[in-house]
This record gives structure tokens, sequence and C-alpha cells, in this order.
């Protein structure tokens, strides 16, 4: 993110985050290599709160840079295996909901982790507008399985609760806590989104919305996340 903070006489000072590390020849970022600080002082990213408040006094010009890998293009689902072995990771959680499953969508993105030799437990309790309970309890369904990536298939829902899962693997919980503006959160890569929709665009987002036992929305940004999206066919 490059940030322009307003300074005295019309000027504007300029904040400006690290440049994301090197491709690794195959248009794939490490995402593992992401610093969680600016070089502005050396002080820690911005929370949300402290980017609202300044952009409404007018302190704050912002354009986003989001820290998200595409890939793209016919059969690129074949290449999951391929990166999650790539990574380091050995065990997946599969994150969707009942439809994603009854589909068939699921058992294929299972194959082509079997076929690379990684293990995989399938959490298939994502339900619209997801209430807080699916990730708060996927966490735990996550470490008791010993699962090190959270791979999310399906619409907005299911990505929301896979980044959800992912942000309290390093993060404290309950998610809704990230709903809160001036939350400290650390660094949370390694999530993998796999969009079967074009409507909601979350798979690029750092936004995610989860829902309350009054079924109020509350959006969390997952300002210190980042990882990597790819077609489901």
């Amino acid at each position: 993110m490059t940030a322009y903070k307003a300074g005295g006489k019309g000027k504007r000072e300029k904040e400006e985050e690290k440049a994301p590390p090197a491709g690794n020849g195959r248009g794939i970022t490490d995402m593992n290599q992401t610093t969680a600080k600016t070089p502005r002082t050396g002080a820690p990213l911005l929370t949300a709160g402290e980017m609202l408040h300044a952009v409404q006094n007018g302190e704050l010009d912002t354009m986003l840079e989001q820290k998200v890998n595409l890939i793209f293009g016919p059969g690129k689902l074949s290449e999951l295996g391929g990166i999650v072995r790539e990574k380091g990771y050995r065990k997946a959680m599969v994150v969707c909901d009942s439809g994603i499953v009854a589909a068939g969508i699921t058992d294929k993105v299972c194959k082509v982790l079997a076929d690379a030799g990684v293990e995989y437990i399938v959490y298939d309790k994502v339900n619209p507008e997801p209430s807080h309970n699916v990730p708060d309890q996927g966490i735990v369904v996550f470490q008791e399985n010993g699962c090190d990536v959270a791979v999310g298939v399906g619409g907005g829902s299911s990505m929301d609760c896979a980044k959800s899962i992912n942000l309290l693997r390093y993060n404290e919980g309950p998610i809704l806590r990230f709903a809160g503006p001036n939350v400290p959160m650390n660094l949370s890569p390694g999530v993998i989104l796999i969009p079967t929709t074009s409507g909601t665009g979350s798979e690029v987002s750092d936004g995610l919305v989860m829902s309350s036992d009054d079924h109020m929305k509350h959006g969390c940004l997952a300002v210190n996340a980042n990882g990597l999206a790819l077609p489901w066919h």
C-alpha cells in the first residue's frame, strides 16, 4: 500500500510500503516474505481505525495494493497441488459449503491435492452470510487435524470463511474481535482461494463479512493478510 499523509502548506508526505518480493519464475510470489512494517519511520502498518480516521479528517489519500497473487487460465486448478507442496504445506483444510460438495467441485479440488500427495480434510459448514461460528469453530477443527493451509472454494461466503480461519491461525479470536477498528493484527499469510463465481471478488479483497448471533453483518479488514487465488477449472 502507498499512502500519502497531508503535510504542511498543502504538501503531502509519501508513505510507501516495501516492494513485494520477486516472483519465483512462474508468476507466483512467495507471500511468506512480506514485511509487516513500513519504512515510514519503521512503525507498524496503519490499523483500519487509524486509516478511517485519517481519511475522514482529510489527512490521508490512499492507493491500495492487494497482496494477492492471481493465477488464471484454463486448467490452472491442476497446479494447486504443486503450489501447496512448493510452499511447504502438508495438510489442507478445504473450506466450502454443502452446495459446492454436491456439485462435485470439492471432489475435483481434493483429487488435485491427493494426486500431489497432499493430505486434506473438508470443512463444509459454510452458510450464506456466514455466522461467526463457522470460522470460530473451523479454526478448532483446523488445529485439531494438524492442517497448515486453508483452501477456500466457492463464492464470497466460503472465501470469507477461509480468510477468517486463516486469520485466526495467527491471531487470537474470536473473529468478530477484528470488526473493531483499532485491533492489532499479526501478519497472516497462506490462504488459497478458488472462486467458483464472478460476483464478490472476495479472492482479491482484504475484506471479509461475518454475521453475529443477532444476524447483524460485521465487516473486518484483514490488513495483514495475503494469499493466492486461482480458478476451479
